[in-house]
């Protein structure tokens, strides 16, 4: 058994087996199933008078039945699942219960072998030699594909968020409590076209604009530095674009399309001063001209900066992270700030200045048996639209592992 705690309802169906077992007569699979069954209600009364915690379990009836045995086929286990969200239960011969959950309901993979394991729960065959713990919670079995409650019309996967707390709860369930840490003073939410130098015209007459998101979100990074009076001294107020200077202007504007119009025109005669700096230095280092810049020279620009101004900022590109240490606890300080580079998904090879974070929490079972599950929000100034965005970073990683990115740019 788990522990000793346990006996507590363990005794309740125990109890009703006095008078159906001879003394000394072992309990059978089969027969502690059927006792737990025919007296559910004594067996929800003993836990719920033992543990305070439990004061929502009230099962009426078994939704589920299951049997499972080890991986070596020596014991066999019996898995009970309570209507609803009400949990579930293993049991195993002579009232032995390994497993015990009063609260959500599980779900098992289909198409392969699964098994229960005393120490590792249910598990699944990796290889015949291995097995590994199986992630069987519908709380924490996302999809990969739809929009969700909470999401902007026809988003799928695991951005462009508008509502976290709609979207938790429609994709992951009730339950789930949040704190949101929201970058103090952060007002600017652009999109990455107020700063484009040109627009491009497709032979099927769709336009097709800059792929500036990353600078945009370096000028976003450190404009917010500027107003939020870390660094006073950036340059503020607008200047002439000059896309004439650039030196593909030429090559750009003798282009036409099939139809014999103009393939680039130039858009945003003014652009803020800081923003042309950023550009500048890519074009000239990054190789930059209409499509995406590269984030792994983001740090080289930083040293430029401070060359030209005189700063003492770092940066780096961070390809795993700690979001507690690295993310949510940097929110609050103006002195660090971050910018996410998703490379799949909703937001495939698009840069965001990050301006929050929020954390979701979520506590099943009891006592010593209670764990808590998390999931991982980044609030950002996606480029696209005026208003905040969520991206769900759990999710991202779990279905994009080892890919995304951080900038990161801090001050000394």
């Amino acid at each position: 058994m788990f522990s000793e705690f346990l006996l507590v309802g363990v005794t309740a169906i125990a109890n009703a087996a006095l008078s159906s077992t001879p003394a000394g007569q072992n309990v059978s699979l089969s027969e502690a199933a059927n006792l737990l069954k025919n007296n559910l209600i004594a067996f929800s009364s003993a836990i719920r008078a033992a543990w305070p915690g439990a004061g929502n379990f009230h099962p009426r009836s078994i939704e589920n039945e299951v049997w499972f045995s080890d991986s070596k086929k020596t014991e066999t286990f019996f898995y009970l699942d309570f209507e609803g969200n009400q949990g579930y239960v293993v049991l195993a011969e002579n009232l032995d219960m390994p497993l015990f959950v009063p609260t959500g309901q599980l779900v098992f993979p289909q198409g392969r072998p699964i098994y229960y394991d005393r120490e590792l729960g249910f598990v699944g065959e990796d290889s015949l030699e291995n097995l590994l713990p199986l992630d069987c919670a519908n709380s924490m079995n996302p999809q990969k594909t739809g929009t969700y409650n909470g999401q902007e019309n026809g988003a799928e996967g695991c951005g462009k968020i508008i509502d976290p707390v709609a979207y938790v709860s429609a994709r992951y369930g009730s339950g789930w409590t949040s704190t949101l840490n929201s970058t103090p003073l952060w007002s600017s939410f652009p999109q990455q076209t107020n700063f484009s130098f040109y627009q491009r015209y497709e032979d099927n007459g769709s336009i097709t604009s800059e792929g500036n998101c990353l600078l945009a979100s370096i000028y976003e990074a450190l404009d917010y530095f500027r107003y939020s009076g870390t660094l006073p001294t950036l340059p503020s107020g607008y200047v002439p674009s000059y896309p004439e200077n650039d030196p593909f202007y030429s090559l750009f504007m003798s282009q036409t399309t099939a139809s014999g119009s103009p393939r680039y025109v130039t858009t945003n005669s003014t652009v803020p001063s800081l923003h042309r700096t950023v550009r500048n230095w890519f074009r000239d280092n990054d190789s930059y001209s209409f499509v995406s810049a590269s984030v792994n020279h983001g740090p080289n620009f930083i040293a430029f900066l401070n060359d030209l101004f005189g700063f003492s900022l770092t940066s780096q590109v961070l390809t795993s992270w700690s979001f507690d240490n690295d993310i949510f606890a940097s929110i609050s300080a103006h002195q660090r700030l971050y910018i996410w580079n998703e490379d799949e998904g909703t937001y495939a090879a698009h840069s965001m200045p990050v301006c929050g974070a929020s954390r979701f929490s979520k506590t099943t079972g009891w006592w010593i048996f209670s764990h808590t599950d998390y999931l991982n929000f980044l609030r950002v100034a996606d480029n696209l639209v005026t208003s905040p965005r969520f991206v769900d970073l759990s999710a991202y990683q779990s279905e994009f592992p080892n890919t995304g990115s951080f900038l990161e740019i801090k001050f000394q």
